[in-house]
């Protein structure tokens, strides 16, 4: 029996706050960073970086069925809360489709909008916008695409897409303005957009500039519907460096993704919460030696494939709190879908 003054205390005590709700949310998916990808960067510029400002920092799990995960697998397991293949995209194990976050921002009204630093079709962005046996079907995977009824999408690949005007009639009917080329994409202000940055994959940071005007040129053009946004944004190339072992194209797309944090979370403003995450780790970095103060770093890598260590989460905004501690990818997909305001997460359909 609990002593009197502690009932009493209890008793008396005020409800506590409910927890915040953002009106808009940004995600961020920086693919193959780990911890050292992002200390390594730190080390080299010798100063302070936006994720270090973090309100909220956590740890995920990231295995699929398998202990190492591959893109698609991880990318569906936030996106549709459900452990399956490597190579799968949007699907359970048997192949039954999973509904997407993305998919159910959609059909709750919300603004939607998709920035990457690959192509459309590649496997992250696809396991939210589509659901297909093998991320390696991209025309397949780009014909899911075309009827995707999303506000905006922006990012390379648009040879994937069919050339034939009578595959492209959906998008006619949906009125969708479809422009190639940074520039082009930024000078238009109305929705639905498709932007192409480039006909296959985009290259490296120095070549294609930054990626921050894209998010939020594509944050403001979806930022005043009335259900609010949901707006995913891929760092794709953090991965790409990696498996290509070569640790100043890792660091330098974690820079322009750094930038790309400070001007999201400074734009979205008191109403948005950004999180950012990574599907996994890739390459198996050690950061062994340089200085404090910034300049060169020595780094090592055991593999040019994915690893199975826990990757960092960090979250801005109202709602940070809920993405602290220890957890699977499929609980970030929990944790995303409350913020969202859509309830627990649905798994297969």
């Amino acid at each position: 029996m609990l002593p009197l003054i502690l009932t009493g205390l209890l008793a008396t005590a005020p409800a506590a706050e409910p927890p915040a709700v953002p009106r808009h949310v940004v995600f961020v998916i920086a693919d193959g960073m780990g911890l050292t990808q992002i200390s390594a960067a730190r080390a080299r510029k010798g100063t302070p970086m936006f994720w270090e400002t973090a309100e909220a920092v956590g740890l995920q799990s990231t295995w699929s069925t398998e202990l190492v995960t591959d893109s698609a697998a991880g990318a569906t397991a936030m996106a549709c809360g459900i452990k399956t293949d490597n190579g799968r995209i949007g699907q359970a194990p048997d192949g039954t489709p999973c509904t997407t976050l993305m998919e159910e921002a959609i059909t709750a009204g919300r603004g939607t909008g998709v920035v990457v630093t690959s192509r459309v079709t590649h496997a992250t962005p696809a396991s939210f916008l589509a659901h297909h046996p093998s991320r390696r079907d991209e025309p397949a995977i780009a014909r899911q695409v075309l009827g995707v009824p999303v506000d905006v999408l922006i990012g390379g690949g648009r040879d994937m897409f069919p050339a034939d005007k009578h595959a492209l009639a959906i998008w006619r009917e949906r009125k969708v303005t479809v422009f190639d080329g940074t520039a082009n994409i930024l000078a238009h202000d109305k929705t639905p957009l498709i932007g192409f940055t480039f006909e296959g994959s985009p290259p490296p940071a120095a070549q294609r500039g930054p990626t921050a005007p894209l998010a939020l040129h594509a944050l403001n053009l979806i930022d005043d519907d009335p259900q609010g946004a949901f707006l995913l944004v891929e760092a794709s190339q953090v991965d790409w460096g990696g498996h290509a072992n070569q640790a100043a194209w890792v660091m330098d797309e974690i820079d322009d993704l750094d930038d790309l944090l400070r001007a999201v979370v400074k734009a979205g403003g008191d109403d948005t919460l950004v999180v950012l995450t990574a599907d996994h780790e890739t390459g198996g970095l050690s950061l062994l030696g340089g200085s404090r103060t910034g300049g060169p770093v020595q780094t090592q890598f055991a593999t040019d494939h994915h690893s199975a260590a826990y990757v960092p989460v960090y979250a801005w905004g109202p709602g940070a709190a809920a993405f602290t501690g220890v957890y699977d990818n499929t609980d970030l997909h929990a944790k995303l879908r409350a913020a969202l305001g859509l309830g627990l997460g649905l798994g297969a359909r």
